[in-house]
C-alpha cells in the first residue's frame, strides 16, 4: 500500500510528465523515466515499464487537448512514426531485459545528454 505522501509524490510526477506531454509533445520515457528515478527512486527497469502506461494515458489526453483546441495535427507523420514505434518497441523491450541496471542507466543518460545537446544547438543556432 502507498502512503499518502507517496501518493502525492506519484501524482505530482505524473502530472509533471502529463503537463510536458501536452506542452511539448513529450512525456514518455524522455521525461517520466528520469522523473521516476529522481523523484520516486524507482529502479530504471521498473521506471521504463511504468512509463509505457503513462505514455498511453498522457499522449491520449494531450491529443484530446490539442484536438479540442483545433490544432493542426500531421496524421500521416504521426502514423508513420507510430509504425516505427510498433517495430522498435518490442526490440527495445527485449534489449532492456538483457541489460544490467547500470548499462540501462548509462544508455538513458547518453540519450538524455545527446537530446539536450541537440536541443541547445538548435536553439542557439537559431
Amino acid at each position: 500500500s502507498i502512503d499518502p505522501a507517496s501518493t502525492v509524490q506519484v501524482a505530482v510526477t505524473g502530472g509533471s510528465g502529463g503537463f510536458l506531454a501536452g506542452l511539448f509533445g513529450i512525456g514518455g520515457g524522455l521525461i517520466t523515466v528520469p522523473l521516476q528515478i529522481l523523484w520516486l527512486r524507482t529502479p530504471i527497469k521498473v521506471a521504463a515499464r511504468v512509463s509505457l502506461g503513462v505514455i498511453v494515458m498522457s499522449s491520449g489526453a494531450a491529443l484530446a487537448g490539442h484536438l479540442l483546441n483545433h490544432a493542426d495535427i500531421d496524421w500521416t507523420s504521426g502514423l508513420l512514426l507510430g509504425l516505427g514505434g510498433l517495430i522498435g518497441a518490442p526490440i527495445g523491450a527485449r534489449l532492456l531485459r538483457c541489460m544490467s541496471p547500470l548499462a540501462a542507466t548509462r544508455l538513458l543518460q547518453s540519450v538524455l545528454l545527446g537530446v539536450a545537446v541537440l536541443v541547445a544547438y538548435k536553439a542557439l543556432a537559431g
